[in-house]
C-alpha cells in the first residue's frame, strides 16, 4: 500500500472571513450549503480557491485510511 502523505491543513478562518463579507442574494443558501458539507464528515476540509469557497477531504495523522488519492475534491 502507498504512504498516504498528510495534506494542508483546513482554512476555516479564511473561509469563515470570506462569508462574513459575502453580500450576495442567495449568501443565506451558501452559508446553510457549508454548514452541510461541513457536518457530513469530519474529514472536509475548506478553503478559499478561485475566490469562492472549496471543499476538499482532508488527510492527517497515520491512522486515516486513503480515499482514491490524498486530496479529492468534492
Amino acid at each position: 500500500m502507498a504512504t498516504l502523505k498528510n495534506t494542508k491543513p483546513s482554512n476555516p478562518g479564511q473561509v469563515d472571513a470570506y462569508m462574513k463579507s459575502l453580500k450576495h442574494p442567495l449568501a443565506d443558501v451558501v452559508h446553510a450549503l457549508r454548514r452541510n458539507i461541513l457536518k457530513t464528515d469530519a474529514k472536509i476540509g475548506e478553503e478559499i480557491k478561485w475566490n469562492a469557497p472549496t471543499f476538499f477531504y482532508s488527510f492527517h495523522g497515520s491512522n486515516t485510511p486513503p480515499l482514491c488519492g490524498v486530496r479529492k475534491r468534492l
